[in-house]
C-alpha cells in the first residue's frame, strides 16, 4: 500500500500563490483553497511556508496538512529574511513570483490540472488564472528567464476575473476572454430590521 497520502484516487490540483502578506489576493486563495479540499488533492506552491493556523484565524478558512500539501522555496529559518525582502519592493516581488513559478512549472505534469490564484501566469501548459488585475506576474520581463515565461503563454489559460471591469482589461491587455466570479464573501450577518436601519446621510440630503 502506498504512504502517499494524495494516493487516494482524486484528481490533483497545483496552485500558485506566492506570497502571503495578508491581502485580498491571499483571501480568494485561501477560500479557492476552502472549496475545492474536499474534492482534489490540493498543493500549494509559496516562497516560504505558511501558518494555516493564523491563516485560518485571521480568514475563518479550516485549512490544514491534510486538506493541503504546501510546498515553500525557501525553508521556515529563512522566511523573516524572505519577506523582509520582498516587502515594499517591487523588483524582489517579482523575483519571489517567477521564483515560485518556476517550481509549479517544474512540477506541472505531476498534476491534472495547474491553477493561478494569483493572476496571469504561463505554465508552459494549458491550465487556469484568476485575474485580480493585469500585468502582475508579467510585470517585469527581466526576471521571464528564472521561469522560462512566455507571455503568449498566458492565453493558453482558462480565465476567471473578479470582475467585468477587469474581464475588459485583460481583453484589451491579452486577447482573452474571461468567465465573471466576484471574490468570495464570508462574514457572520446579524439581521437587522428595516425599521431600526438607518438612512445613509447623501440620500437623506436628497
Amino acid at each position: 500500500m502506498s504512504n502517499n497520502p494524495h494516493d487516494n484516487g482524486k484528481k490533483s490540483i497545483a496552485i500558485y500563490c506566492p506570497t502571503f502578506s495578508g491581502g485580498g489576493a491571499e483571501a480568494v486563495c485561501l477560500w479557492i483553497l476552502e472549496a475545492l479540499a474536499g474534492h482534489y488533492n490540493l498543493t500549494l506552491f509559496t516562497i516560504v511556508p505558511i501558518d494555516l493556523d493564523k491563516i485560518n484565524t485571521m480568514y475563518g478558512t479550516q485549512l490544514s496538512p491534510e486538506k493541503v500539501t504546501v510546498r515553500f522555496h525557501y525553508p521556515a529559518w529563512a522566511k523573516s529574511v524572505i519577506n523582509w525582502l520582498v516587502a515594499n519592493n517591487n523588483d524582489r516581488k517579482s523575483w519571489a513570483r517567477h521564483l515560485v513559478l518556476r517550481d509549479v512549472k517544474q512540477k506541472a505534469e505531476d498534476f491534472d490540472l495547474c491553477f493561478s490564484a494569483y493572476n496571469a501566469v504561463d505554465f508552459g501548459r494549458p491550465g487556469m488564472q484568476y485575474l485580480h488585475y493585469i500585468r502582475v506576474v508579467d510585470d517585469r520581463s527581466r526576471f521571464y528567464t528564472l521561469s522560462d515565461f512566455s507571455e503568449a503563454g498566458i492565453k493558453d489559460n482558462v480565465s476567471i476575473v473578479n470582475s467585468e471591469f477587469v474581464a475588459e482589461a485583460a481583453r484589451q491587455e491579452y486577447g482573452v476572454d474571461s468567465l465573471v466570479i466576484y471574490p468570495p464573501v464570508d462574514v457572520e450577518v446579524t439581521p437587522l430590521p428595516w425599521e431600526k436601519k438607518k438612512m445613509p446621510l447623501f440620500v437623506a440630503v436628497v
